[in-house]
């Protein structure tokens, strides 16, 4: 092969590396939100499943307590996502937690509380 053929190969490799690069960082950036709240939530429920191993229960009140100060990032990135709203993320996480079956929703004292449900 000539020197030439051998120099426009290795232009053509590069420059597919490059597309290929800049393509996944495109595809990347526009799923980082939701992959920052997907991290939110699932550090959220690592929380609160963690409090109610030593709690007979946790209220609505409580679960704002409990994620108040939660933050998510990941390695590749310098955008952090944290709660901002704390109640209505806390309706969000509990009605997403019961409707996965993690917890079951009861009342204690005419008060709405939430529990673990019990393995079978």
């Amino acid at each position: 092969m000539s020197d030439t053929v051998i120099k426009i190969i290795g232009v053509l490799l590069f420059a597919l590396a490059a597309a290929f690069l800049y393509g996944w960082g495109v595809i990347k950036s526009q799923n980082q939100q939701k992959e920052l709240y997907e991290i939110l939530n699932r550090k959220a429920a690592t929380k609160i499943k963690k409090y109610l191993k030593s709690h007979a229960y946790i209220t609505y009140t409580e679960t704002q307590e409990q994620v108040s100060d939660i933050k998510a990032s990941q390695f590749y990135s310098r955008n952090r996502a944290m709660v901002q709203d704390k109640k209505e993320f806390s309706r969000k996480l509990l009605a997403s937690m019961v409707e996965q079956k993690i917890l079951i929703e009861d009342m204690v004292q005419g008060k709405k509380v939430y529990r673990l449900r019990k393995e079978i």
